[in-house]
Parts: C-alpha cells; structure tokens; sequence
C-alpha cells in the first residue's frame, strides 16, 4: 500500500457487523455514543458449575432471518453464521451485487480472505463418544477410533473447521474468486484484510470480503480461559468488568462478534457510483514479545504511508483490560512521542478474540463518520504505568481522519492497518 495513484488506494464501501451491542452498523453506532456495554450475565447455557457468570454475548441473532442459504444452517458453526450474515449486510450497504450485468461484480472477481478463532465442538456433541472411550476408567484411544467415533454426526466437524467461516460467505454470495482463511489469534482480522488488500493489488479479484467473526463462549472455551487467560474478576457488575488501561483493571471480558467489510480500489468504487466510507492506507505485521513486535508493526505502517505518529486522529488501542497486556501496548504507544488521542472500545464490548481488528476497524470509522470518537468506556482512574491520553467521559471531537488500528497476542505477533476518513 503506501502512497501511489490515488485511483488505486484501497476502500472501504460496505461493513457489516454482529455483535454485544447490537446488529447491524446503525445499532452499533448508537450503542456506543449511548455509552452502551454489550457484557451481561450468561445466558446460553447453565453457569452453575463456573467461576464466571457474565460475558458479552449475542442474544437476539435468529440465523434463520440473517444466514442464507438457510439449508447451511445445520452445518455451520455460530463464527460462520456471525461471518455470512455480516458479510451480507456489508454487501448491502455497498450496494454491490454479484452477476454479470454492468455494476455487478462478476463472480470470479469476488474474494473472500476471512480471520478465524478455534471453534470448540460443544461437549454434548461428543460426551457420549468420551463415555464409549473409556476403558476400566481410562480414556482409551483404540477404542475412541474403533467404537467411538461412529456415534459423531459425520458432518460435526465441518462446524468446527475455521476456514468454514469464509467457505460459507463464498456459498451464500456466490463469490468464486480467491478464497483465504487467516487463523493467527487475535491478530487473524486485520492480518485478513492486510491479505485482502494484496489480493486486490495483485491483479486476483476487483472486490474482496474481509473481516472475522469469533464466537468462544461455549464451556469447553471457558474451560480453557480459566486456564490460559488473565479473566476479569468474576464477582464485578459486568457493566464495569471491561477496563482498558485503567489503574482498576483486573482482566479482559470475553465476548463475541463479526465484522466483514467490502474491499475494492477507489477507481472500481467510483466506476460504479459506490460510497466511499474509508481508505486503506497501508498495514504491516510483526513479532515480538515485550511489546516489540507491535512497535515495528506500528513503524513500518507508518512509514509504508510515509506518516508519522503526530498525522494520526486517533489510535484504536488492542487494549482488553489485562494488566500486563495493557501496560506493555501503552508504553509502546507512548513511545511514539506524539500525544495521539488512544480509544480501547473493548470497553464497551469486551474482548472478540480474532474478530476484535474488524471490530475495532469498524468502530473507528463510524466515529469519522460521525466526526466524533466515543470515549473509552469503564476507564475512570488512570494508571501512572500506562501514560497515554485515552479518550474518556466525553467524546472527542475535530480530530484527524486517520487511524491507526492495533491488535496483538499474548505471544507477541502484532498487526496494525492505517484508515482514514473519505476526506
């Protein structure tokens, strides 16, 4: 990317989201600049038997009213239908169909390059293949293969394969061209439209459908969270467990969502008559622990855009509320030696895992839609450990459109993406 024949920039023309605070851009716009949380008490399943009661769950997505093909819907795991059903509403708003008539795209020119999380089976798909394993009270691998694995759905396993996400969205839009899947953690959605944008640029597709979509709230995840991840106390009012960089801060909120956008150059979006909601600067990626990684991500985007840290409007923190986690990506940032404006909307949502880039990248450009970046939800003391200026109590107005978009792993891989306004 970087800067070259403005005709060839990449743009972003439709976006589409499924999340805690809602369905749908317009739903999400509101509940932020409402100052919405989207982290309530759990109520997909029985939490009786674990420490944690609250999570930012999806409770008013019916599949049958946003996923087609309906017939899918039995082999398609929640990350998928989260991913079809964001990826149609992208389309929508983009006002792009798929055919052969003049200002459709044709179908072998549209990509898909999709980020994903792992997807658990839920455990009742196969406890009794468990119980059949067991062997004098022993788990018995002979006997999982030879007797157990007969009593597995066939199809069980298409739910739980991560590049079903994009091979979904490719079925239900007809999109025959380049067809990726970016499993990476955290970093999986914005290394994804990092992908997206290359694939454009090579010549492979003229429109591509980029994003994740995550959705870790089953018990074998939350078995697993107990066990690897830094969890916000248990016992705080879910409304205020989220805490991005705040001196208070005692873990991250899980939680899930999907964001997919619609990727074209400016010539093709201007060609057909599109809306231009926001550019593609460039993006980079890197590793390194202790923050470094993230740092030369940050570097090497702003200089494939030939900008530096004091051109930025605003920087969307990866910031979830851990307290080492937070700590490490503000003295990065504050390293950058320019004051920028910092907004962590995982305040308000909680932590999406693969899908928090796209989420994040949609956040900021709703707030330059808006000329206005909410404030970071839930931040209220300052940590003299993290000297940033996060955006708080009010929204922030008259900024730069630019933005950087953060996003990294506990295991130091780093992604970052540089968007501005359509100015």
């Amino acid at each position: 990317m970087g800067k070259g024949s403005r005709a060839d920039e990449i743009v972003i023309t439709g976006m589409g989201a499924v999340s805690p605070l809602g369905i749908g851009t317009s739903v999400v716009r509101e509940a932020l600049f409402r100052g919405d949380c989207g982290l309530h008490p759990i109520h997909t399943f029985d939490t009786t038997s674990l420490p944690y009661r609250y999570a930012g769950e999806v409770t008013d997505f019916e599949p049958k009213k946003y996923v087609r093909p309906r017939k899918s819907i039995k082999v398609m795991s929640r990350d998928a239908q989260f991913a079809v059903a964001s990826a149609c509403f992208a389309m929508e708003q983009a006002q792009l169909t798929v055919g052969l008539e003049p200002g459709q795209v044709h179908p072998e020119r549209l990509g898909t390059v999709v980020g994903a999380a792992p997807i658990r089976l839920p455990l009742e798909r196969f406890g009794r293949c468990y119980e059949l394993s067991m062997k004098d009270g022993v788990f018995n691998d002979i006997e999982w293969a030879t007797h157990a694995m007969s009593e597995i759905y066939p199809l069980s396993f298409l739910n739980n394969t991560p590049n079903m996400l994009a091979s979904h969205v490719t079925i239900a839009l007809d999109a025959r061209g380049p067809s990726n899947t970016l499993y990476t953690g955290d970093t999986s959605s914005l290394l994804a439209m990092g992908e997206a944008c290359r694939v454009i640029q090579r010549g492979q597709a003229d429109v591509v459908l980029s994003g994740a979509a995550s959705c870790r709230l089953i018990p074998y995840d939350w078995i697993h969270a107990q066990l690897t991840e830094e969890l916000a106390d248990p016992s705080l009012d879910p409304q205020q467990a989220s805490r991005p960089f705040d001196a208070r801060r005692t873990g991250i909120g899980r939680s899930e969502a999907g964001a997919i956008f619609v990727l074209e150059t400016r010539r093709h979006a201007e060609e057909r008559g599109a809306t231009i909601l926001a550019s593609i600067l460039s993006h980079s990626s890197s590793w390194g622990t202790e923050g470094a990684g993230l740092k030369r991500s940050i570097q090497s985007t702003l200089n494939k855009a030939e900008l530096t840290a004091g051109d930025l409007g605003h920087i969307h923190a990866d910031a979830a509320g851990a307290r080492e986690g937070d700590q490490i990506e503000a003295e990065v940032l504050r390293s950058l030696e320019a004051d920028v404006p910092v907004w962590a909307m995982k305040g308000a949502m909680g932590h999406t895992y693969a899908a928090a880039g796209a989420m994040a990248t949609l956040g900021s450009i709703i707030a330059f839609q808006a000329d206005s970046v909410p404030p970071t939800l839930n931040y209220r003391e300052p940590d003299p450990q993290c000297p940033i200026p996060v955006i708080h109590e009010k929204p922030a107005t008259g900024l730069r459109q630019t933005a950087l978009i953060s996003s990294r792993t506990s295991l130091g891989q780093a992604s970052t993406l540089l968007i501005a306004g359509n100015q």
